[in-house]
């Protein structure tokens, strides 16, 4: 494909990103100038995925107070290094969305997230472009232009999904795949407890194999010295660690839709008061199981009955989001 002059900037804020955009970027005619935090696996994605990159900024604020200092000294040193650039586009990078503001470019914004707290609101309210799942509800937004699609954002990097390609990183044939709760984000109480210790356990039990994906350096720590469970030691190939495993269960949400999309049985113990739109839309179509009780959980994992698996239908969706891309940019 012939590239465009244009130059689009994208900020990288966490760790499903680099395979979203990789995705993109592979189908999109332009240029593009890549910036990542130092936060959880990103970096080593990153580099496993062969993206070009500059690194700026880590995640090391733990209270409020220093969340907000942190932003503001990310997205003025954005501001100030990146390069010339036509349009900003990000996975909802409050940090590129300031530093755009300042630089007065114009911000393209892909979310599947319809909580409006501070942060959303201010990323949605100074976004000029959103492109939104049509399960959310797009009236709420108050964003110059919103964009729908009739899928998942999880869909655009699995229309470009090869199971096939994927290489053997895990030592178990049959297993499930766990990602612990994000209880350090600011969207969540920080009261919350963990219930993957009693998820191991009960697994355990029946002898079932898990593979770990920590989220912070101490669950690596914490988990490890169970027998029935791998935690790797490198960031694996997300999309394959899910296409061959028994069930995904995720304390978040991308990993569990990511496995719904593809017809892979799915568990979200999301510890939240409220799952989002596009959360709920999957349990209604029984894509997806919610709980926060690791007894019903382990059960719901023994008993579901295996469908098929694929991806024709995020190919459509991918089509249509990079389409969308496209109409905007040009």
């Amino acid at each position: 494909m012939k590239k465009n002059s244009k130059l689009i900037w994208i900020d990288i804020k966490n760790s499903h990103e680099p395979l979203l955009f990789k995705s993109l970027m592979k189908d999109l005619p332009y240029k593009f100038y890549i910036t990542a935090r130092d936060y959880a696996e990103i970096i080593g994605l990153l580099k496993k995925y062969n993206i070009n990159h500059t690194v700026i900024g880590k995640y090391h604020a733990t209270t409020k107070y220093g969340k907000i200092l942190n932003l503001v000294v990310r997205s003025l040193e954005l501001a100030i290094k990146i390069p010339r650039y036509d349009y900003f586009l990000s996975h909802g990078s409050i940090y590129g969305i300031v530093a755009s503001k300042l630089r007065m470019k114009k911000r393209i914004t892909i979310t599947d997230n319809d909580f409006y707290n501070r942060t959303n609101k201010i990323i949605y309210e100074n976004s000029d472009f959103l492109i939104v799942p049509s399960a959310l509800n797009h009236k709420k937004f108050k964003t110059k232009k919103v964009y729908q699609f009739d899928g998942f954002k999880e869909d655009i990097y699995i229309g470009d999904f090869n199971p096939k390609k994927c290489k053997r990183e895990i030592p178990f044939e049959n297993y499930v795949l766990i990602r612990p709760e994000a209880y350090k984000a600011y969207y969540l109480d920080h009261k919350v407890k963990t219930i993957v210790p009693e998820l191991i356990s009960k697994f355990q039990e029946k002898n079932i194999n898990i593979v770990l994906l920590p989220r912070y350096p101490e669950e690596r720590e914490l988990y490890k010295k169970h027998t029935n469970v791998y935690i790797p030691r490198n960031p694996i190939h997300g999309l394959c660690g899910a296409w061959f495993a028994d069930a995904v269960l995720t304390g978040s949400g991308t990993l569990g839709r990511e496995a719904a999309c593809m017809g892979v049985p799915a568990v979200s113990f999301f510890p939240g008061r409220k799952l989002l739109s596009v959360d709920e839309v999957m349990v209604k179509r029984g894509w997806l199981y919610h709980s926060r009780d690791a007894e019903k959980i382990v059960k719901y994992v023994l008993n579901i009955t295996p469908q098929k698996r694929g991806t024709e239908r995020s190919k459509k969706v991918r089509k249509d989001v990079i389409s969308i891309i496209r109409e905007i940019v040009e």
